[in-house]
């Protein structure tokens, strides 16, 4: 009826509408975001998977018929399949009636110097040194670093030019520069839109309106949010991959939420790849809580936000002392029982305003609105209606002024409960399809991955960890994405440097034909087909060639050889082929290969270490008295770590002092090091990302390290 009412019929099966197709075309469609999951409609609809009716969530805090508002139901799809939601958006309902919605993107400070430095011809060296000085944090301005960062100051102040480059620079910034799309949002119109508000050809593959979405609605254009999720890409790709391998169809929205293998891989922080759970501040956070159910779940995803965070240690001790929580009446007990005596949702809020406050859920919801935007005079009102409600029902007014200040405090830090368990439901389905299905799910995740290689490094890494074995590139079984392959992975060529579509193409159709049969039959194949000595090159060291013959850098030096045999065998008449009768295998001069040279040569064309981490290798060399990252994880105070650096972050702090941050790993996890000013100075010039460090510091906390000693070791300890 409020629905009917509100006028809001339309909206709803519209966007029932879009994902019924979705669904018909195997499309998998997102759990739910937002306050629409405290919708009953949208979930007997199939817009939301979360029931709201056992799950306590309020459809008052999605639509208040006392505060009329557009509803706002935003719906996630994998990222490959997107495109084909706003295209059937289009088919259904015109091309001219649908557009995406443009954003401008502002001149920030850096950028707007650099821009003005373009103009002025001031050379790129020189603009580079100065916005190295502007610290990378939030809200800053040019203003701002003028007057806080005495480093830019001097250098602005040292140079008439950069004076007026800076003068410039002011006027423009924040300004718009240029346009984009937005990432989520999709209007449509009854009217063709070019009626309603004027269009930007954008591309070209589709329009988008000239007016920000801040405008839109009111104009009176429907407004959605259809949201490209890599996530589900990922467990799209799982499900298929099990239904093909296993005949096993399951539907994640319907699993098993009392699965142990899954309660046990999120109690031990084991989250990596897992939607929302991949920080390792959650992760450690997940570890404090150990969540036994789902509610725990989303209790974690709650919490982990800057404001809730704060009540983070009274919500552990409260979950280990249950027996000291101390209800301020018993009519709260049932609604915060869950969060273990304390307010975590909004919709807790609304609760006790309508179980203490005697008040309709619309005033719940306008009362905690209220509250989080800090309306004092709309807040002394609705605390007069809440006093009086609870005094009507005998509970003293004192008791109900304390209710409704705690209230007030944590409306501050509420989380919407809604959001919180639609997406609580994805990240439970990733941890259960890990902890149920490893292979497939790091299959997926890895191929989600392809050529980024910092990520596919700590995927790789995290295999290893959890006994998966991860395969090289094989000339005989590698396609074009990762495969399952004896209990392990095998990787796709297209993750070597140099090794394009164009290159294992030619691989998989000459496979195709016939099986390679030993290494001198494939390598004239294969260089018949136009595979060039580079990429032959890449491919040995890449470990492809070990099925057929194991010796890589015997391999790389005969190379030569071995070409010059492969095209004495090759016949081209009417047809191409090949006579080996024609002379003998040239004999390979061996030679012994170092496990280090092997490991960085494999480091070259992957981008990561794959079969021997050199951590390892000079561990057991050199270093056998130094313990790994995993066994001093629980260890304070001070220690010595060997480590590779996987990432270097410099920071400026608000001094104007350059520190860094790195990320250093071993053969067992990763760890964060902070690198205060007086030692960086004395090491940026020889430090690099991929180096091999030995490392002294002290350990304050169980995730980070602060440098004290650094020592860069070379590959041939």
């Amino acid at each position: 009826s409020v629905i009917t009412k509100m006028g809001f019929t339309n909206y709803f099966l519209i966007v029932y509408d879009m994902i019924r197709y979705a669904k018909t075309q195997n499309i998998l469609v997102g759990p739910g975001r937002g306050s629409a999951a405290g919708s009953l409609v949208a979930y007997c609809l199939g817009i939301t998977h979360i029931d709201p009716i056992k799950n306590q969530l309020l459809f008052e805090r999605f639509l208040n018929p006392e505060r009329i508002s557009m509803p706002d139901i935003d719906t996630d799809f994998p990222d490959t399949s997107r495109h084909k939601i706003i295209e059937y958006l289009q088919a259904q309902y015109g091309a001219d009636h649908v557009a995406l919605i443009v954003t401008f993107s502002a001149l920030k400070a850096k950028q707007a110097l650099r821009d003005v430095a373009r103009v002025k011809n001031i050379p790129n060296l020189e603009i580079d040194s100065i916005v190295r000085l502007i610290p990378n944090v939030p809200n800053m301005n040019l203003n701002k670093a003028w007057n806080e960062i005495s480093a830019f100051r001097s250098k602005i102040q040292s140079k008439a030019s950069y004076l007026d480059l800076f003068h410039t620079a002011l006027k423009i910034e924040n300004l718009p520069r240029h346009t984009s799309q937005h990432a989520a949002g999709v209007v449509l119109s009854q009217k063709e839109i070019v009626e309603v508000c004027p269009i930007y050809a954008g591309d070209g593959t589709i329009q988008s309106t000239q007016f920000t979405m801040d405008y839109l609605e009111s104009l009176g254009l429907i407004k959605m949010d259809v949201l490209a999720l890599k996530n589900l890409t990922t467990v799209e790709n799982i499900l298929s991959d099990l239904k093909k391998t296993y005949g096993l169809e399951l539907d994640i929205y319907k699993l098993n939420q009392n699965d142990k293998k899954t309660y046990a891989l999120l109690s031990s922080g084991d989250t990596i790849g897992v939607f929302q759970f991949e920080s390792d501040g959650i992760r450690s956070l997940l570890r404090d809580i150990r969540p036994q159910t789902f509610s725990d779940i989303a209790i974690a995803l709650a919490l982990y936000r800057p404001g809730p965070m704060e009540n983070k240690n009274v919500y552990l001790a409260n979950r280990n002392h249950p027996e000291t929580i101390h209800y301020l009446h018993p009519l709260l007990e049932p609604i915060l029982k869950e969060t273990c005596g304390i307010m975590i949702y909004q919709e807790q809020i609304m609760q006790i305003a309508q179980t203490i406050g005697n008040m309709t859920l619309a005033q719940a919801d306008s009362l905690r609105k209220a509250m989080s935007k800090k309306n004092k005079a709309l807040m002394d009102s609705y605390e007069e209606i809440f006093i009086q409600g609870a005094t009507a029902q005998n509970i003293k007014k004192e008791i109900a002024t304390k209710i409704f200040k705690t209230m007030e405090h944590f409306a501050d830090y509420g989380f919407n409960k809604s959001h919180s368990y639609a997406y609580a439901s994805l990240a439970y389905a990733m941890a259960y399809l890990k902890a149920n299905y490893p292979l497939f799910f790091y299959r997926s995740l890895l191929d989600s991955v392809t050529g980024n290689k910092e990520k596919s490094a700590d995927y790789i890494f995290e295999c290893s960890k959890r006994n998966v074995p991860v395969l090289p590139c094989s000339i005989v079984s590698s396609t074009d994405r990762y495969c399952i392959e004896n209990n392990g992975i095998r990787m796709p060529f297209q993750v070597l440097k140099g090794i394009g579509k164009t290159v294992y193409d030619k691989i998989i159709q000459e496979r195709k034909k016939k099986p390679f049969q030993d290494l001198y039959e494939c390598m004239a194949r294969l260089i018949a087909c136009g595979i060039k000595e580079n990429a032959l090159i890449t491919l040995i060291n890449a470990g492809a060639f070990d099925p057929l013959y194991p010796s890589r850098k015997t391999l790389a030096e005969n190379l030569d050889q071995i070409i010059s045999y492969a095209n004495l065998v090759k016949v081209e008449d009417e047809t191409l082929h090949f006579d080996f009768s024609v002379a003998s295998p040239p004999n390979l001069i061996r030679l012994e290969e170092q496990v280090l040279e092997r490991a960085q040569k494999e480091k070259e064309v992957y981008g990561f270490y794959l079969s021997e981490h050199p951590i390892s290798s000079l561990r057991k060399k050199r270093f056998q008295n130094l313990r790994t990252l995993r066994e001093i994880s629980e260890q304070l105070g001070f220690v010595s770590v060997l480590g590779r650096v996987s990432r270097i972050k410099p920071y400026r702090t608000k001094k104007g002092d350059l520190m860094a941050f790195l990320t250093l790993e071993d053969e067992t996890q990763m760890i964060d090091v902070a690198i205060m000013p007086r030692l960086y100075g004395q090491i940026k010039g020889s430090l690099q990302e991929n180096q091999i460090i030995l490392l002294n510091g002290k350990k304050d906390r169980k995730d980070s390290i602060l440098a004290q000693k650094i020592q860069i070791l070379s590959f041939d300890l």
